[in-house]
């Protein structure tokens, strides 16, 4: 049994409760989406390293 997956399916466990694939899929691409563009209207103003962007934008999805 894997720890990281909801019982009995592929969907790894997540801070909203969703344990349908699709829908999981569909939630992620529009926060991540929603994500990019807050960071992308920052870019400008701030200095920062890119490989630290993926944690923020799945942050709302999954723990770390």
């Amino acid at each position: 049994m894997d720890p990281y997956v909801y019982p009995n399916t592929s969907v790894l466990i997540n801070k909203l409760g969703i344990t349908d694939e699709q829908q999981l899929i569909t939630v992620e691409a529009q926060l991540i989406i929603a994500n990019i563009l807050e960071v992308e209207s920052f870019i400008s103003e701030v200095d920062f390293d890119r490989s630290q962007t993926n944690r923020p934008k799945f942050a709302h999805v999954y723990k770390y």
